[in-house]
């Protein structure tokens, strides 16, 4: 399946998401281990590199490498939210709705992806009519 990634909301969307952690992780406090900077940074890298990843492979590929994003995010999600609890990260300068934003394209993207997959099986499958 040849999809041009940056076609996809998904991608254009995470682009978007990456972009405010930097920003957001920019601003913690100077004390705070280097830790959650690298892996909020490295989670929100890995959302739209999978997602660009997959999309010159097969249907297959592509949707293990979509899953992979859509882990990615969940990951990201929860280590926002625990920054968030620590009041590492102000609540207005949090990206947890862009987050929910990418995991609703995302999960669209996989679902049309799989149903796409699903009708060419189909097809593949279906009864040829018989030559007289």
């Amino acid at each position: 399946m040849t999809t041009r990634h940056e076609d996809l909301a998904a991608w254009r969307h995470s682009i978007a998401l990456a972009a405010k952690v930097y920003a957001a992780t920019r601003h913690l406090p100077s004390d705070e281990p280097l830790e959650l900077v690298r892996e909020l940074r490295c989670a929100a890298l890995s959302v739209p590199s999978s997602i660009a990843a997959g999309a010159y492979g097969r249907r297959a590929e592509f949707v293990h490498c979509l899953q992979a994003a859509r882990s990615a995010l969940a990951q990201l999600q929860t280590q926002l939210v625990i920054a968030g609890a620590q009041a590492l990260i102000e609540a207005g300068a949090s990206p947890l709705a862009d987050v929910k934003e990418v995991a609703r394209d995302l999960d669209s993207l996989i679902r049309r992806v799989r149903a796409s997959t699903l009708a060419a099986h189909a097809r593949a499958c279906a009864p040829q009519p018989r030559e007289s």
